[in-house]
């Protein structure tokens, strides 16, 4: 289910069918534990080369949730990936979590470090929600953006009314399983979006790759349906011609299909660099 509610679904089904306990594996995502290597800092930087290409997770993930693909864009461009506070050794903040805060946030890491923008963003589930809001608060930083099976604006909403039965998994998944960073973030999520502009799209390059599969725990049905139509509306929030259905995956594409990530993002790379080599053409001399 969208907001990266699918790393739950072991521990939750584990939950309400007691009778599978005995084959369910330990969740490690959901006891936030990692190896020492990944856990060493709030963040990863790899390769030198330009541009930034800046990488934010979902809900309840972090960092190492890109681990299939940063090895393959590095030799290439600088990757950056990060745990948002209240994730692995990031200790939680008092501050918002509403999808301007935090991308602000992300810009003040990116700004401390000194990598400079423009940056192209890539995000996953609801941190494709946060990369957008970053590129309407900051659109002179951004030179494109790559969505993952990103959350709609009113995701939640929309749940509610269209798609009962998979809200009522999200409520118990909440309940039970969310931490309380996890918790202030979905019940955040949609606050501040007045602040941005949803008359205009974004006029950066830009994919955005949807899930093709729906076989998670409440997503067959009305979730699905619910899910075909409301993504339709990043084609109206972005440039980007169509959504590239990536038919054998499910939400964690860039796990599951993490070449079609990297090709997307490389394809978005190669349109800034087009676009900024016919911006120069056109400057006086």
């Amino acid at each position: 289910m969208n907001i990266s509610i699918n790393q739950f679904w072991p521990a939750l089904t584990c939950l309400l069918l007691p009778i599978l306990l005995a084959s369910c594996a330990t969740n490690e995502s959901i006891s936030n534990k990692a190896n020492d290597e990944t856990n060493k800092a709030i963040y990863i930087i790899k390769g030198r080369q330009s541009p930034v290409v800046v990488l934010q997770a979902g809900l309840g993930d972090g960092k190492e949730v890109w681990s299939e693909i940063t090895p393959n864009l590095s030799n290439d461009y600088t990757t950056f990936a990060f745990d948002r506070p209240g994730r692995a050794d990031n200790p939680p903040t008092n501050a918002p979590r509403d999808a301007c805060t935090i991308a602000s946030e992300q810009r003040a890491l990116l700004e401390s470090l000194n990598l400079k923008p423009p940056y192209v963003l890539v995000g996953h589930s609801m941190g494709g929600l946060y990369q957008f809001a970053f590129a309407k608060l900051y659109p002179n930083d951004v030179s494109g953006i790559v969505l993952v099976d990103p959350t709609p604006p009113n995701h939640w909403e929309r749940m509610q009314k269209e798609a009962s039965d998979a809200a009522r998994i999200m409520r118990i998944a909440k309940f039970i399983l969310f931490s309380d960073t996890d918790k202030r973030e979905f019940d955040e999520m949609a606050q501040c979006l007045e602040r941005l502009d949803f008359n205009h799209p974004l006029n950066v390059p830009t994919k955005i790759l949807v899930a093709g599969k729906f076989t998670g725990l409440g997503e067959e049905g009305d979730f699905e349906n619910m899910m075909k139509h409301s993504r339709l509306q990043w084609l109206k929030l972005t440039t980007a011609p169509k959504l590239d259905v990536v038919k054998e995956s499910g939400h964690y594409i860039q796990k599951e299909s993490s070449e079609d990530v990297i090709s997307a993002i490389k394809q978005v790379v190669f349109a800034t660099n087009q676009k900024t080599k016919f911006s120069n053409l056109e400057k006086p001399w």
